[in-house]
C-alpha cells in the first residue's frame, strides 16, 4: 500500500508524482522486491507495476486530497488514461479522498468526461451517531486512566459528531489532566482554547472547500439570519454533509467552535479606513 498526501504539494508535477510514488513503494516493500532502478517516468511506474504483478503483489495507491491532482493543469488527460490502464491490466487499485466529487473538480472537461472515473465507487463518509460519539469519548479515555464520560456534553459542543474532532478534543482534555495532576476535571475553557487553535487549521480547509453560496449559507446560519429561498437547497446539501445540523427546528453549524470560526476567522478582516486612505496614497 502506498499513501500519497497531496495537501503538502499543491503544485505537484507528473515527475514529482512519479518520484514520490516510486520512492514510497520502494520503502514499503522493505527489501522484498527491488524497484529502486525503475525510471522516474510513467514508463518507470509501469515497469514497477509489472514487477509487482509478476511477484504476486497487489498495489493499492491511496491518494489523499486527490482534487489537488484533478484541478492541477500539470496532469493532463493522458495521465488519467494511464492510471485507468494500470487498474484494468494489473493488480492495481486506488483509494482517493476529496472534499467533493472528483468530476466536479477537474480543470478540463475532457478529464471530467474521462472513463477513468468509471472505475470508482463513491462512499460518502459521515459523522458518528450520538451513541458512537459517546463511546469514542468514554472508551479510549477510560483505557488510559483519564475517563471523560462525565464530560460528553462540553466535548460534543466543541467538536460536534465528526470522529476526528472528537478525538482531538479528547486529546486536549487528557493533556490538560496530564499537565494538571491535582485537577479533578479538565478546565474546558482552557481545553477549548487549545482545541480551537488546532481545529481552525482544519476549519480553514473546510471553509476553502465551500463555494460562494455555501459560505453565504454558513455565515447566515452562524449569525442566526433568515435564509432566502435561493439558498434553501444549499442548506439541504450542507445538512447532508453534516456541516449544518437541525437543532429544535432551526439550523446550526456542526460545532460551536466551527460557528466561532465562521463568525470570527473565516473571512479576511476588512481594511481600516486609514489603511484604505494610505493604501490609495501609496498606490
Amino acid at each position: 500500500m502506498v499513501f500519497l498526501d497531496f495537501q503538502r504539494e499543491k503544485a505537484m508535477s507528473v515527475e514529482s508524482f512519479v518520484r514520490e510514488l516510486l520512492g514510497i513503494a520502494s520503502i514499503e516493500l522493505r527489501g522484498r522486491l527491488d524497484v529502486s532502478d525503475c525510471a522516474l517516468s510513467l514508463d518507470g511506474v509501469k515497469d514497477m507495476v509489472q514487477r509487482l504483478d509478476g511477484a504476486g503483489f497487489q498495489l493499492t495507491i491511496m491518494l489523499d486530497e486527490f482534487e489537488a491532482v484533478t484541478t492541477n493543469p500539470n496532469f493532463r488527460l493522458e495521465f488519467f488514461a494511464f492510471l485507468r490502464f494500470l487498474a484494468n491490466h494489473y493488480n492495481v487499485s486506488y483509494i482517493t479522498s476529496s472534499a467533493r466529487d472528483l468530476q466536479v473538480l477537474c480543470h478540463d472537461k475532457e478529464i471530467s468526461d474521462s472513463p477513468f472515473f468509471n472505475i470508482f465507487s463513491t462512499v460518502r463518509l459521515s459523522v458518528f451517531q450520538r451513541t458512537e460519539a459517546e463511546a469514542l469519548i468514554r472508551g479510549p479515555s477510560e483505557r488510559v486512566g483519564k475517563p471523560l464520560g462525565a464530560h460528553v456534553e462540553p466535548i460534543l459542543d466543541m467538536a460536534g459528531l465528526f470522529p476526528f474532532f472528537i478525538q482531538m478534543a479528547c486529546s486536549h482534555a487528557i493533556d490538560y489532566l496530564d499537565d494538571h495532576t491535582d485537577a479533578r476535571e479538565p478546565d474546558f475553557k482552557e481545553v477549548r482554547r487549545h482545541f480551537y487553535e488546532e481545529a481552525k487549521l482544519h476549519y480553514r480547509y473546510i471553509w476553502d472547500s465551500l463555494d460562494r453560496q455555501e459560505r453565504s449559507t454558513a455565515l447566515r446560519v452562524a449569525r442566526g439570519q433568515r435564509l432566502p429561498d435561493a439558498l434553501k437547497h444549499v442548506l439541504v446539501e450542507m445538512e447532508s454533509r453534516h456541516y449544518v445540523e437541525p437543532d429544535r427546528g432551526r439550523p446550526r453549524l456542526f460545532a460551536s467552535t466551527f460557528d466561532e470560526f465562521v463568525k470570527r476567522d473565516a473571512q479576511p478582516p476588512s481594511p481600516s479606513l486609514l489603511s484604505r486612505i494610505f493604501g490609495r496614497a501609496g498606490g
